[in-house]
């Protein structure tokens, strides 16, 4: 076998030479510029580098990085429809004091009722973020890279009262 793999590689000499004879090997893109040399990820297996490499270069990025960015995303526009509804409820209630006083008690008791509405909906909303940040901690292969889980009912609590006051009726 050895005498077989010997004369492979005799052959494959032969054609580089004569590739390089007939000028295959000159303007190529790059030609004279220094090969760019990336750090190795510590964090992935040595097994896997190549694969790893490879699907980089064809722009494939990890599952778990895909799914970092969809919890970022996600706990992103929770934040915002908390500060979207807050500024609502503010506006909301002005305009009620500033209303008809015969539609008060109406109005009041409609933003009661939407707000509640909303803490329900956004409370749906966090716990499905959570179901994410365990979808990406199962699959994050670094542990300290691993996300918390929110507390929902506590950032419910503290945002509910830092919404103005609104008088249940």
């Amino acid at each position: 076998m050895s005498s077989r793999y010997e004369r492979y590689e005799d052959k494959v000499e032969h054609l580089i030479r004569e590739a390089q004879k007939e000028g295959k090997f000159s303007n190529l893109a790059n030609e004279g510029k220094p090969l760019k040399i990336q750090e190795e990820n510590p964090f992935v297996d040595p097994a896997w580098r190549m694969a790893y490499k490879i699907a980089e270069d064809g722009g494939y990025v990890p599952p778990w990085i895909e799914l970092d960015k969809e919890v970022e995303q996600a706990l992103a526009n929770a934040r915002h429809q908390r500060e979207e509804h807050q500024r609502w409820v503010t506006r909301r209630l002005e305009n009620i004091k500033l209303g008809p006083t015969q539609n008060f008690v109406r109005d009041v008791r409609d933003l009661y009722q939407y707000h509640q509405r909303f803490l329900t909906t956004h409370r749906q909303t966090l716990l499905s973020i959570n179901q994410k940040i365990d979808t990406f901690n199962a699959h994050c292969p670094v542990s300290n890279l691993t996300k918390s889980k929110l507390f929902v009912a506590d950032l419910l609590k503290a945002f509910d009262r830092n919404c103005p006051a609104i008088p249940e009726l």
